[in-house]
Formats: structure tokens, C-alpha cells, sequence
């Protein structure tokens, strides 16, 4: 569901709640990386996040997504740790609340900063990007933050593409990558698991497992797979090494 864009007035360089109640969610995950902090009574966050509007006290919430490939710092009435269950996945989130009046963002004159796509990257490659984006909106969101921070990898974009989607795996098996069942009708945008880079071999076959890093975990990976009678494809390089 769309967030109720009625409830964020901008009032000078404010952008403040005209509501009756809003929960923010951001991902636990963001503070340990330290793509978010908190400075007093004020959290800075990138604006990647869950949030849920209530009209009234007997509300259920109206749930959306907010995706602002920025840091802002938003000050909120309090805030707390909690375990919630949101677009079908369970994390820990630090949960902001605000009432009429509080201020949502506290400069809407966003400053431009390559930390807002080195931390966005740092999340795709670590398998850390919150399970709430759909799968169509991760490589999006880079390409937004490359344009609108004013930054560039100097790379193809094909190429990030293609680390994206050799990240993220088929949820019921991880050897998969997810693009493979995204062809598929009616799949479902979050039913995927991303996985860090540097597990991508040790998922994928034995050859590319015993020919990266962490020899004694690739050994384990592919005995496993040996044992469950994993079907594995023979790439080039080993049909050339082999002859």
C-alpha cells in the first residue's frame, strides 16, 4: 500500500507529520553498518525504510515503503527496539513514532554524498539489503543513487546488474539464482534470499567452490553436495583443464 503522501507536509525546509500517528521501521541492520546513527534526539538514517500511518486510535496502520536514496535526519517522538513481521519477513528494526507535528525530515534540501552509495553497495555485496525492496527496485535504487548523488563507479551498468542478480537466490534453494523463477507468473517480488558475494561460489558448483577463497568451507560445501546428490552443469574451464 502507498504511503498517505497527505500526512508529510513540506514547511520551509521541513518536511513535518499532519497526521495522527506514523512508525517508522529502519532495519537494526543500518546501525551496526553505521548507515544510520543517532545524535541526541535526532536519528540520521538513510531513507530506505518501512512506514505505517494510523488515522486513529483504532487504525490498523497503512503500511508502504519510503525509498529516498539519501540520508536525512528525521526527529521522532521516540523510539525503540523492537521484532516485527513486515512484508513477510521477521528482522529487528528500531522503530520510530511520531505524532502531529513532529518533523519527518529535518532539511529537505538534500547534500549529495558518496557514503549514500558506498553504504547502499556495501549492503548488496554483504546480502544485507533490507527484504522489504522488491527485486526490481534493488538495481534501481543504485542507478538512483549513482544519478542523484552525483557519483559513479566508472562500470558498466550490465555488470552491477549482473552481481545483483547473482546475489539474490531462490529462497527454497539457494544454488538457484532468483532471476531463473522471476521469469515465472505471478512471482512473488520478495520471495528471494540474498546471500553475500563472496558465497556465490561455494553455492554455485564444487569447481567454483575449490577454486576460490576458504578452502576447508569449500570442502564441507562440496562434500555436502556430493552427499545430497546435488546435480551439478561442468563449466568450460573445467572441460579445458580436464583435456
Amino acid at each position: 500500500m502507498a504511503i498517505d503522501n497527505k500526512s508529510i507536509k513540506v514547511e520551509g525546509d521541513k518536511a513535518v507529520f499532519r497526521g495522527y500517528k506514523m512508525e517508522v521501521y529502519i532495519p537494526i541492520s543500518y546501525f551496526e553498518s553505521e548507515s544510520a546513527y543517532i545524535m541526541s534526539n535526532t536519528v540520521v538514517t538513510l531513507g530506505i525504510f518501512i512506514v505505517k500511518t494510523y488515522s486513529s486510535e483504532t487504525s490498523s496502520g497503512a503500511t508502504g515503503r519510503f525509498l529516498l536514496p539519501f540520508t536525512i535526519n528525521t526527529i521522532p517522538d521516540k523510539m525503540e527496539n523492537v521484532t516485527a513481521e513486515l512484508y513477510g519477513s521477521t528482522d529487528n528494526y528500531k522503530k520510530l513514532t511520531y505524532y502531529n507535528g513532529d518533523v519527518f525530515i529535518d532539511n529537505v534540501n538534500a547534500i549529495a554524498k558518496l557514503k549514500n552509495l558506498v553504504d547502499f553497495i556495501g549492503m548488496i555485496h554483504s546480502g544485507k539489503v533490507p527484504k522489504f525492496i522488491d527485486y526490481k527496485d534493488v538495481a534501481k535504487i543504485e542507478m538512483d543513487l549513482m544519478e542523484l548523488n552525483s557519483s559513479s563507479l566508472g562500470v558498466n551498468f550490465i555488470i552491477l546488474h549482473l552481481i545483483i542478480s547473482e546475489i539474490y537466490r531462490q529462497k527454497n534453494d539457494i544454488t538457484k539464482p532468483f532471476r531463473f523463477s522471476y521469469k515465472a507468473d505471478k512471482v512473488n517480488e520478495l520471495d528471494y534470499m540474498p546471500i553475500n558475494l563472496v558465497d556465490i561460489p561455494r553455492v554455485s558448483s564444487t569447481f567454483t567452490a575449490l577454486s576460490f577463497q576458504d578452502m576447508d568451507f569449500a570442502i564441507i560445501s562440496s562434500v555436502n553436495k556430493y552427499k545430497n546428490n546435488v546435480a551439478e552443469v561442468e563449466s568450460p574451464v573445467e572441460k579445458a583443464i580436464k583435456y
